[in-house]
């Protein structure tokens, strides 16, 4: 890796094949998603492969419905299939997936929060 890296005039990282093949996925169709976690720390806590975060990253693409790159609430409500549940209930879960209280939720704001939950 570090040979490679230098013949090539790169800094070398420690990230693997599966943390560039869903950097790729997260901008398909031109879309601006952060993806700042190695697949390898994440994926056993959710229970899934590689395979597996791809797929999820690529239903984030579709639950986006704006194109901003991150879920809106309304689009978190949606998504879950929470418009019918108790009165602050998807609000306060909105509220413990967005870490950084921006109002939408980024895709390592969303697998986190799974993560915590499951």
């Amino acid at each position: 890796r570090a040979a490679m890296a230098a013949a090539l005039g790169v800094p070398c990282t420690n990230h693997s094949y599966e943390d560039a093949w869903l950097a790729a996925v997260a901008h398909e169709g031109g879309r601006e998603v952060a993806q700042t976690f190695e697949v390898k720390s994440l994926a056993p806590l959710l229970q899934l492969d590689a395979d597996g975060l791809v797929e999820l990253l690529r239903r984030f693409h579709r639950l986006d419905s704006n194109g901003s790159g991150r879920l809106e609430y309304e689009e978190f409500v949606d998504a879950l299939d929470l418009a019918g549940a108790a009165p602050g209930y998807a609000r306060r879960l909105f509220r413990l997936f967005d870490t950084d209280e921006s109002g939408s939720l980024s895709f390592a704001e969303l697998t986190q929060g799974l993560a915590v939950l499951s």
